[in-house]
C-alpha cells in the first residue's frame, strides 16, 4: 500500500474577486433595529408601571384606565399619552389624529389582560354595599337592546284534558287565547360637581367618595323600585292583591304560623285557566323589619301544636315538627317601610313563588351594559398655554370636575297574579 501523505491545496490569488465581506454583529449585541424595539418595549413597560402606582396612590384619575383600555375621547389620549408615553398603541393615537372613530379602537398595551378587571373588582365591592334583596323574589328578565317598549305576549287555553272519542264520534276542538302586557324602559341619573377649590383641600379624601356615592344612589334607586312594583302606601299592592283574585288573605291576618300556612295553602290551590293545578317550585316569605323577629321565632322553633281536620267534630291538636324551616325561604327587604307609609310597614308580609318561575310575579329587565350603574366623569377641556390638558382643572370656566351615574331598566308587576299570596297584617 502506497503511503499518501494530505497535501494542502492552494487557492488561488482571484479567488474572492467579485465577493464582499458582509458585517457582523459581534457575537452577543443585538442589531440597532432589534434594540430600538427592545428600547421602545421596556420604556412602554416602565411607563405603564408608573401609571399602575399613579392609579394606586391616587395621583391618576380612576377613569384614566378606562381610557387607556377602549379609548374614546382624542382629548385624553393626548393628556395620558403626554403623561406615560407608549401606554397607549401608537395605532390608536394615529387613528385618533386623522379622525378616525375611536369606539372600534383597541389599546394594544402590555397590561390589560393583567388588570384590566381590577377597576371593575373595586367598583363592584362598592357596589354591593347594598344587598339587593329583591332579586330573591323579583324575576331579573334578559337585558334590553333599546329604550323601545316590550310587549310581553302569553296564551292560554289548548292544555284542557282530552276527551273520550265514542264510536262513529269526531273529535272536539280547542283554542288558544292571548293577550300581552307592557314594559316602558326608563333612564335614572345623578350628577355631582366638585370644585378646584375642593379638591386641592381634600385632605379627607372626598374625590374618592363621589363615585362610591353615585354608586349607592343608583342602587337605592332599583331596590326602591323593585320593592314598589309589589307594595304600595298601604301594604302590598292593592292593584293586584285582592280578596277576589284570591291572593290576599281575608282579614289580612297579622304573621303567623296559621296565617303562614293560610297563605301557602292559597298559593299551592291556584289552578291555570283551564283548572289545572299549577307546579309551585320553591316559596319565598317577603317581610319588613319590623317582622323579622317574628319570621325568626316562627322558623327556628322546633315544633309547634296544629290542629287537624279544621271544623271538623274530630279537630284536635297535635303537636309537629316545625316543617316550615325547609320549605320557605326568609326575604328580609329593609325597603317595606320606605314605600309602604301608610302604617302598615311593620306588619305586612306576602309569599311568593321563586322568582324563575316562567310566569312570575313581577319582572325587572336592564338596558345592555346597564345591569349595574355606570359611573362616568366629565373630561377636562382646560389647557396650558404651549402645553396639554390640565386634568385638576377640569373645566376652563367654572374649574370644577363633574360626575354622573346612570342606570336604564324596565319594571312592570302582577305579570302573574297566581304567583303570591299577602296581607297586610293589619287584622282588618
Amino acid at each position: 500500500m502506497t503511503d499518501q501523505t494530505y497535501q494542502p491545496v492552494s487557492a488561488p490569488a482571484d479567488f474572492l474577486d467579485g465577493f464582499r465581506r458582509v458585517p457582523r454583529a459581534p457575537q452577543g449585541r443585538m442589531s440597532e433595529a432589534q434594540a430600538a424595539r427592545v428600547a421602545a418595549r421596556e420604556a412602554r413597560v416602565a411607563a405603564a408601571a408608573e401609571f399602575i402606582a399613579d392609579l394606586i396612590s391616587g395621583r391618576a384619575r380612576a377613569y384614566y384606565l378606562r381610557e387607556v383600555l377602549a379609548p374614546s375621547s382624542p382629548e385624553m389620549i393626548r393628556v395620558i399619552e403626554s403623561n406615560y408615553p407608549g401606554v397607549i398603541a401608537p395605532r390608536v393615537i394615529q387613528e385618533s389624529a386623522r379622525g378616525i372613530d375611536l369606539d372600534e379602537a383597541m389599546s394594544i398595551s402590555d397590561f390589560p389582560l393583567l388588570t384590566g378587571d381590577v377597576l371593575e373588582r373595586t367598583m363592584l365591592a362598592r357596589f354591593a354595599e347594598v344587598p339587593q334583596v329583591w332579586r330573591q323574589y323579583i324575576d331579573v328578565g334578559a337585558p334590553l337592546r333599546d329604550f323601545r317598549d316590550i310587549k310581553m305576549l302569553e296564551t292560554t287555553g289548548g292544555n284542557e284534558e282530552y276527551e273520550e272519542i265514542s264510536d262513529l264520534e269526531g273529535l272536539t276542538y280547542t283554542s288558544i287565547a292571548e293577550s300581552s302586557q307592557t314594559m316602558s324602559p326608563a333612564l335614572y341619573g345623578k350628577a355631582m360637581r366638585l370644585s378646584w377649590r375642593l379638591m386641592m383641600n381634600d385632605d379627607l379624601d372626598a374625590f374618592s367618595v363621589i363615585p362610591r356615592a353615585l354608586a349607592q344612589g343608583g342602587r337605592r334607586t332599583i331596590n326602591k323600585f323593585a320593592t314598589d312594583l309589589l307594595f304600595d302606601s298601604t301594604g302590598p299592592d292593592a292593584t293586584i292583591f285582592t280578596t277576589g283574585r284570591g291572593n290576599r288573605l281575608t282579614g289580612n291576618p297579622a304573621l303567623s304560623v296559621t296565617s303562614l300556612a293560610a297563605a301557602i295553602t292559597a298559593l299551592m290551590s291556584f289552578t291555570d285557566s283551564t283548572g289545572e293545578p299549577i307546579n309551585v317550585d320553591g316559596v319565598r316569605l317577603v317581610y319588613g323589619p319590623g317582622l323579622h323577629t317574628t319570621v325568626q321565632n316562627i322558623l327556628n322553633t322546633l315544633s309547634f301544636d296544629a290542629t287537624t281536620d279544621a271544623g271538623a267534630a274530630s279537630n284536635r291538636t297535635i303537636r309537629v315538627n316545625n316543617w316550615m324551616t325547609s320549605g320557605i325561604t326568609p326575604v328580609m327587604d329593609p325597603y317595606i317601610p320606605v314605600v309602604v307609609t301608610g302604617g302598615n310597614a311593620a306588619t305586612s308580609w306576602m309569599v311568593t313563588a321563586a322568582p324563575n318561575a316562567s310566569r312570575p310575579l313581577a319582572r325587572i329587565r336592564f338596558l345592555q351594559g346597564f345591569e349595574q350603574p355606570a359611573l362616568y366623569q366629565k373630561a377636562p377641556n382646560t389647557q396650558r398655554v404651549g402645553g396639554g390638558l390640565d386634568p385638576e382643572i377640569g373645566d376652563f370656566q367654572s374649574m370644577a370636575s363633574e360626575f354622573k351615574g346612570l342606570v336604564a331598566f324596565a319594571g312592570l308587576a302582577g305579570i302573574e297574579y297566581k304567583s303570591g299570596v299577602a296581607s297586610n297584617g293589619s287584622g282588618s
